[in-house]
């Protein structure tokens, strides 16, 4: 069945589920731009008629996928249409029949209706015609194919902490916000004048309380002020326990107090070097350190297992993790992705390694089911984990800055992307941004989706956290046409 893809894409992407998606590269008059068009013209179910008389206007009859467009025009709007095309640089066109030839009797008129049909007819299967604006506007189509579009829209923040410390994760349970912060620099003031009087602060806390919506209402609990740096916090199911990561190894855990107030309860000597991953699964408590280990904890504070990966980095380093319930990934210095599958009351099992080729370095990993989202240098390439191969299916690029921070919705083929200065939706099918937007921050360590995906949080280096108002994500992967508010 013979079919166009009305897609203007720069190259054929591999689909999520494997299957190629269909594309060109098609060429356009270089005076104009093409109209994103996402439809299937089916041409067994596509029609053009032209109907009329000698004593009335011609009415354009066009379905499409059984949807009946018309529109009424006048014999010249049709040669006006003809020259314009011409003028705009069409080539090739065919010829309308003579405009003289309907002044003529109804049989002759019927006619040269009918080769005026064939001529029309002839436009839509011409790829470069049917994509011009001025084209889709004479035939009516254009308000029908390219709808509305749907935005995102700025709708609260909270200023940078006055230590000058950089978001580096952020939890939102009911009616709480909890900001954790890092020192950025790797330039500690230890030395300087001022320390004898005042200690580093190289981490922080932040609870910050909202009665019915985080849009309209935030006021800070309280402040837990460290001398190291707090790389990750997660909150346990029941919501009464913070797990706090910290930037010289140790796990501190705490005790939501009545009042929502945090009280230290134990402590994990799990690592010598600062955590890159920190993650409850199975309830028990998992932690990687830039010291190549593992460790896996329990909620009282005791270590139960834990080994180290030396002999199989082989003088590589652990330099980013990410876990899911059955499987740990880690990303190394070298570019590579070591693969451990999560066995509950065991330590993992050592999977797969392999290279991701690309020599630029590896910014951050997420993994989602059977898939492995990798940012390296300027690039974001998904990869498919099956029992016997990993094989690369998406490849999505950025030309301007590296993604620090993902966001993956596999059902809805959705990525979300923090970069320096700018968050870009992305649509995983196509290879496509389908939006992005500047956000006056500098680089995105944090992106986190809350209130049942509408609300999107964004904590940047600089220490400024942002919420955006999204749609429905099934609306933005159908989206045609999108704009944004930074």
């Amino acid at each position: 069945m013979q079919s166009y893809y009305l897609n203007y894409l720069h190259q054929p992407i591999l689909d999520i589920d494997n299957s190629i998606h269909s594309s060109a590269v098609r060429y356009y008059p270089t005076h104009y731009r093409p109209i994103l068009i996402d439809i299937k013209m089916d041409l067994s179910t596509f029609s053009v008629t032209l109907t009329g008389t000698k004593d009335s206007d011609i009415t354009i009859n066009i379905s499409i996928n059984s949807k009946l467009f018309q529109s009424t025009k006048d014999i010249d709007d049709f040669y006006l249409l003809h020259d314009t095309l011409l003028d705009r640089k069409f080539a090739s066109l065919a010829e309308p029949p003579p405009i003289e030839l309907f002044q003529g009797n109804r049989e002759r008129f019927k006619t040269t209706l009918q080769e005026l049909e064939s001529y029309f007819k002839e436009l839509f299967y011409r790829l470069d015609v049917i994509y011009d604006d001025f084209f889709l506007e004479f035939c009516g189509l254009k308000n029908h194919l390219i709808p509305k579009s749907i935005q995102s829209q700025f709708v609260n923040s909270l200023p940078p902490s006055q230590y000058m410390l950089g978001v580096s994760n952020a939890i939102v349970i009911p009616n709480l916000l909890i900001l954790a912060y890092e020192d950025q620099t790797n330039i500690s003031k230890f030395g300087c004048m001022w320390s004898i009087f005042e200690p580093d602060v190289l981490g922080c806390i932040q609870l910050y309380t909202f009665d019915h919506t985080i849009i309209t209402s935030l006021t800070k609990l309280e402040e837990h002020l460290f001398e190291y740096k707090i790389r990750k916090v997660i909150v346990t199911q029941d919501h009464n326990q913070l797990i706090v990561g910290r930037g010289d190894g140790l796990v501190d855990i705490y005790h939501f107090s009545p009042l929502k107030k945090l009280v230290k309860t134990t402590t994990i000597n799990a690592h010598c070097q600062a955590l890159v991953l920190l993650s409850l699964c199975h309830e028990k408590i998992y932690t990687v350190g830039y010291d190549n280990s593992l460790r896996i904890s329990n909620l009282t504070g005791s270590i139960e297992k834990g080994g180290n990966l030396t002999n199989r980095l082989q003088g590589d380093k652990i330099i980013t993790a990410a876990m899911t319930p059955e499987m740990i990934v880690f990303g190394t210095f070298e570019n590579n992705i070591i693969m451990y599958a999560v066995i509950p009351g065991e330590l993992p099992k050592f999977i797969a390694t392999f290279h991701i080729g690309e020599h630029v370095p590896i910014h951050t990993i997420i993994a989602q089911g059977s898939y492995i989202f990798v940012s390296h240098g300027n690039y974001i390439t998904c990869f498919l984990v099956t029992k016997n191969s990993t094989s690369k299916c998406v490849m999505l690029s950025d030309k301007e800055s590296p993604a620090y921070s993902l966001i993956v919705k596999i059902a809805e083929k959705i990525l979300l992307s923090g970069h320096d200065n700018k968050i870009s939706i992305w649509c995983l099918k196509t290879g496509k941004i389908l939006c992005s937007w500047y956000t006056n921050t500098s680089k995105l360590h944090t992106l986190k989706l809350i209130e049942d995906d509408s609300l999107l949080c964004a904590g940047a280096n600089n220490g400024e956290f942002k919420l955006w108002e999204i749609p429905k994500l099934n609306d933005i992967a159908n989206a045609k046409s999108f704009t944004c508010a930074g």
